[in-house]
Order: structure tokens, then sequence, then C-alpha cells
């Protein structure tokens, strides 16, 4: 929960510029609620790491061996499109909300949405060991694996600010109960895109890959 004060600049006048230097006051403050606040100014908060999955090879049969090995182990039903997972975009989200309740209104008061994403890759220990060529084709390989978990963790970042904008696009409500419900509508409707744009992706990427030059 974030807390909020008010904003009170210091204004310096001279007795006959009162009155102006008054409406001057009342519009300052009127212009910072309308710029700074919390809800206007609110942008979800992204935590970003990665972690890296590490084995020894001496060639390309003994690569896919460290890595079909010490990969990270998912359920295929959720990724259809990977027999072996080279690289992984795990990711968490977050949004907690206040109401601000009147006679018959509720609405919105606070609002904050939380990103957490974790990327996983690959890491060959003793690629130094390797012939020059082996080792540049590597490189290439995981920029590219690198370049596609960074797509998904750009639509990761981009569903939370969706949901963010979302939320404070919500208006009054009659009642706690439909602006809650409408909230959690409006968290599946995003959820649901990010999930079509991944697969979107990911059957895209793997036509590519189905034609790129493997190392």
């Amino acid at each position: 929960m974030t807390i909020s004060s008010l904003y009170h600049p210091r204004i310096k006048s001279s007795c006959f510029q009162i009155y102006i230097i008054y409406i001057r006051y009342i519009f300052a403050i009127l212009l910072f609620v309308l710029i700074y606040s919390p809800s206007a100014l609110a942008e979800p908060e992204i935590t970003l790491s990665s972690k890296y999955y590490q084995f020894k090879a001496h060639d390309k049969k003994s690569i896919w061996k460290g890595i079909i090995a010490h990969s990270p182990k998912i359920s295929l039903e959720d990724h259809a499109q990977h027999k072996v997972v080279v690289g992984l975009t795990e990711w968490s989200m977050r949004y907690d909300y206040i109401f601000r309740v009147g006679l018959y209104r509720c609405e919105i008061k606070k609002h904050s949405v939380d990103v957490n994403i974790v990327i996983h890759l690959p890491y060959w220990e003793n690629k130094w060991e390797a012939s020059e060529s082996l080792q540049q084709s590597w490189d290439q390989y995981v920029r590219m694996v690198s370049d596609h978990e960074g797509i998904h963790k750009e639509y990761a970042i981009r569903t939370a600010r969706r949901l963010d904008k979302g939320i404070s696009a919500l208006g009054v409500f009659k009642g706690c109960n439909e602006l809650k419900e409408e909230v959690e509508a409006v968290s599946q409707r995003h959820m649901q895109q990010n999930k079509a744009d991944n697969s979107w992706f990911d059957a895209k990427e793997k036509i590519y890959q189905k034609n790129a030059i493997w190392f």
C-alpha cells in the first residue's frame, strides 16, 4: 500500500499580490493532483532476474545431452511447441487495490501491479576448450534463445501495464462486489490475451527455427 501526502508549495508574495497568488496556489494544487496523483503516476513494479543452468560438454552431441539433463523441467502440455526446453521465461503477476466507499458508490482508491520475471538460459561451462567455430556457433545460438525469451519478457511487462491501465480506467460502481468482479474480469481478459500472444509468437518462431542454421 502506498501513502500519499498533500503537496504544499511555499509561496512568497507581497500584500497586493495576495489575491492573484491565492488563485495561483489553488491552481497549483489542482495541477499537482491531476498530474502527480498516485493513480496517474502508477506504473507496475517490475522485478527481473536471470538464472543459468550449467553443464560441461566437448561437442554438439554432449551439448544437447547437457541441455536435456539440466534445463528447466516443465509440463509439455503448457509448452507443446518445444520438445526440449533450452530457454524459459517464468513470470508471475500480483495486483492489489483498496476501495473508496460512499453512499451507493464504490471506486478504486489506490492500486498496484507487480510482476516478477525470471529468465532461464544455458551456460556452457567449459566452452573455451572447444573449437573456435563451435564456440561461435554456440554464441550465435544462445543469442537467438536469449532474444526469443526477451520477447516473452516484454509480453509479460506489457500485460502488467495493460492491467494497470485497465484498473485505472475503472469508474464508479454502485457496489464493491460489482467492482471487484470487474477487476477480476479485466485481469482474466489480459491474461488470456497474453497467452494468445505467446502462443502465436512460439508458433511463428517454430517455423523460423526449422529453417534456421542451428549450431
